[in-house]
């Protein structure tokens, strides 16, 4: 399966970003995100995005801890490490950026302006192949993780090659990229 790099942010993205300040309760915001079938709501003042807050960030942070929502505001729990991307990129390189920085959605900023925000439900709604990458990506991680203090083996099966973006069966370690045997022989070839 071979996975389309042409498909551009712009082309994925929700342009209508819904936006509520940092003094708003997270009960507020949850009700939000439901009236609106959304899971993140982006903090702003009058001028600048501040923070987001995620369905994940309320159920770690206030509802696993039993804290009451009305009592705590989204300056509270909001994430303020934000990351951002141009639209002019494809939807491969932000599928990309959310793995390298552990993230699901990515604000969309074009002049330090906030233009959108793409998820990756968004990204496997326009381009369901780099469901492979996301889940390859974990699983490397994963594998990363949990071998840390073991021997690493470079071996893995099967997965997207990250030279020429086609899922195989038949992956190897070159200098800590995945590449299949297509690849590696046209490599050699040259």
């Amino acid at each position: 399966m071979k996975i389309d790099n042409n498909i551009s942010i712009s082309d994925a993205m929700t342009h209508h970003v819904i936006i509520s300040s940092k003094e708003t309760s997270i009960s507020e915001i949850a009700k939000i995100m439901t009236d609106n079938s959304i899971s993140c709501v982006v903090i702003t003042d009058e001028t600048k995005t501040k923070g987001i807050v995620t369905s994940t960030d309320i159920i770690s942070k206030v509802v696993s801890k039993d804290i009451k929502s009305s009592d705590v505001t989204a300056e509270m729990v909001m994430s303020t490490d934000l990351i951002s991307i141009s639209r002019k990129l494809s939807v491969y390189d932000a599928a990309t950026c959310m793995i390298k920085h552990h993230v699901k959605t990515l604000l969309v900023m074009e002049d330090e302006e906030l233009i959108g925000i793409i998820t990756s439900t968004d990204i496997i709604n326009v381009s369901p192949e780099l469901t492979a990458v996301f889940i390859e990506k974990t699983h490397l991680e994963n594998q990363n993780f949990s071998n840390e203090e073991n021997d690493y083996d470079d071996s893995v099966n099967e997965g997207v090659c990250e030279e020429c973006g086609i899922y195989t069966d038949n992956l190897e370690n070159i200098n800590n990229k995945y590449v299949c045997v297509e690849c590696i022989e046209n490599a050699n070839d040259d």
